[in-house]
Order: structure tokens, then C-alpha cells, then sequence
């Protein structure tokens, strides 16, 4: 059903259905007088509020692919990708966004002679009024490293969340790697030098927690969006273990979520120690994977030969903001 098609008397009594509805603006990037009707399409403007009731215009965005909700008088819109997909903006072409990219965490390492640092959080990068301007975009969603290995990274558009970096462990390197927010280290063996953290991707994360210069010193903590990873403290008989840097608690869903937390540092053996230095918000434990979907860069491991956990898969998320005139409230 084309544009010259359409009854005219629909435009002046504002009839149409929903699926009218759709068939019509899924035209507007290719039929001139379609285009010309909407002209003031962008942002949601005047002809699509003119011719929706709220509850089916709501309806039409829901079909459109995305959840809405209301905070604050403001009605939202969004698609979340929890894996890599193709983003279609429909009724947002050619609108402004608020966008999350969040790379995949880094993996602990294993702890092999000793134990090893935190995995560093995926990167993330939170952007507004980005112009969203094309028909469709690839998404990428990048997968959490394991032991050892980098995060993943994310894509939307030109935007590009860095992996997390990996912990260091004593059985392949001290230094934890670097990635959108670096790997905590570690530093097993006679004192000598806290080696560095890993480090950060700019605008994107945080370095990774030094190891402590004592004898079979304590592992970092990888560090997180929020903050840089804590370094180790003391040896293994009386030291606390690096924790991992602080995630962000963000609410671009409509639910506060915390995204991009670093990984505690892994014990020497079960038990030894028992501490961790006062780890960020929403850190992942030692030994274990970050969450799917978070980011968060997994914990580190010990000298019994538990591994250090995998990182937290990554997420985009492309949000816009509506309004609907109060006349059809």
C-alpha cells in the first residue's frame, strides 16, 4: 500500500491503523511525498502525534521493537542487545539517541605458583544525542574473555568499547593486561617491584590494581569503569587481596543496573587470606565470572589450581526520549 494509495480522508480524520501506520513510514526513506507528509517526523513530531491516540502510539513503538516506560513525565524508548544483531530505528530515523556500549570484562588468570590479579571491566562509553541516521546498523556484542584472555570488544555505529584486559598471574606475567579498563597484577615470589596494573582505554575505564612489593605480595583488583582497581596489601600469611574497581550504576533501561565493574584479585590458597580491600561497586568476587551482560571482568584465582573466572559478556543499549501532547494523555 503506497503513499498515493491511501484514502485522503484518513490524513484530515486521523484513521489510520497501525499496520497503516507502519507500511507508511517504513516508506518514508524511499517515496518523496510520503517523506514530505513527515517532514517533521524527526524526534517525533507534529503528523505522527496528530494522527496516534497515546495508547496507540505506544502500541505502534512497541511494534517497532522496543520497550517503553515513563520516568518523570518523559516517555522512553529503547532496544537492549544482549548479543550481536542489527539495530533498525524505525519511527527514530533520523533522531537523536542516548547510547550504551559495553565491552566484554577480561578473564582472571590462574594463579599457577601463586594467585593472580582481577579482571579488568569492559570498556564503556555512554554518549547523548547521538543522530541515528541510517536505515539499519550491525551491533556488535562482545563475549567475555576467559582465564587469562581479554574481553571482546562492542560496536554500535562509530563507537568502540575496548575488551577489558586480562589479571596477570605469576605462572605467565605479573603485569595485567591492558583493555578498556586494565587488569589487576600480581606478584608472587621474593619482594621486589609492585607491578603496574594494566592500563586503560581514555574515557573508557580505569587501570588495574598494582600487587604489593611484600614476599608472595597480594594481587590488584581489575579495575572498573568507576574507579581503578585497588592494589594488594601484604604478603599471603597477613595481606588483604586488591578489589576490584567500581562498576556504574546507570538507569538507561528504566532499572538501575551496574555495568563495568573490575574483578577482586585471587587468594593464595582456601582461606589464605580471608580479606579483601574494600572492593568498588558491584565487583566481582574471586574465582568468579562476571555477569552476563555486565561487563564486569572476572575474579582472579589461587594457587590451588581454581581458575580465575571468565569476564562479563558486554551489552548496547540505544535509547530515545518522546513526549505525547497532553491533549491525548
Amino acid at each position: 500500500m503506497g503513499f498515493s494509495s491511501l484514502n485522503q480522508s484518513k490524513i484530515s480524520s486521523n484513521s489510520f491503523s497501525v499496520g497503516e501506520l507502519s507500511t507508511m513510514f517504513s516508506q518514508a526513506g524511499t517515496n518523496t511525498a510520503l517523506s514530505n507528509y513527515l517532514a517533521n517526523a524527526s524526534g517525533l513530531g507534529t503528523p505522527k502525534n496528530q494522527i496516534l491516540s497515546a495508547s496507540r502510539y505506544l502500541t505502534y513503538i512497541q511494534n517497532a521493537g522496543y520497550t517503553t516506560y515513563q520516568s518523570g513525565g518523559t516517555y522512553y524508548a529503547f532496544q537492549q542487545f544482549l548479543s550481536s544483531g542489527t539495530f533498525t530505528p524505525g519511527p527514530f530515523l533520523n533522531s537523536n539517541a542516548n547510547i550504551l556500549v559495553v565491552a566484554g570484562g577480561g578473564g582472571g588468570d590462574k594463579g599457577g605458583a601463586g594467585f593472580s590479579g582481577g579482571g579488568g571491566a569492559g570498556g564503556l562509553i555512554q554518549e547523548s544525542n547521538v543522530l541515528v541516521n541510517q536505515s539499519s546498523y550491525s551491533i556488535t556484542v562482545g563475549a567475555g574473555g576467559t582465564r587469562a584472555n581479554n574481553g571482546n570488544n562492542s560496536v554500535f555505529s562509530s563507537y568502540t568499547a575496548i575488551g577489558g584486559g586480562a589479571g596477570g598471574g605469576s605462572n605467565s606475567t605479573n603485569v595485567g593486561n591492558n583493555g578498556g579498563s586494565g587488569g589487576g597484577s600480581s606478584n608472587y615470589g621474593p619482594a621486589g617491584p609492585n607491578f603496574a596494573g594494566g592500563a586503560a582505554t581514555s574515557g573508557q575505564g580505569n587501570a588495574g590494581g598494582r600487587s604489593s612489593t611484600t614476599a608472595d605480595g597480594m594481587p590488584g583488583g581489575g579495575g572498573g569503569a568507576g574507579s581503578a582497581g585497588i592494589q594488594g596489601v601484604g604478603g599471603y600469611n597477613n595481606g588483604q587481596i586488591g578489589g576490584g574497581g567500581a562498576g556504574l550504576q546507570l538507569n538507561i533501561t528504566g532499572t538501575n543496573v551496574i555495568y563495568a565493574a573490575g574483578g577482586n584479585g585471587g587468594a593464595h590458597s582456601p582461606g589464605n587470606p580471608t580479606t579483601v580491600t574494600q572492593a568498588g561497586l558491584g565487583a566481582t568476587s574471586s574465582f568468579t565470572n562476571g555477569a552476563n551482560n555486565s561487563g564486569s571482568g572476572g575474579g582472579g584465582g589461587q594457587i590451588s589450581g581454581t581458575v580465575g573466572g571468565a569476564g562479563g559478556s558486554g551489552i548496547v543499549v540505544i535509547r530515545f526520549a518522546f513526549t505525547i501532547p497532553s491533549s491525548f494523555v
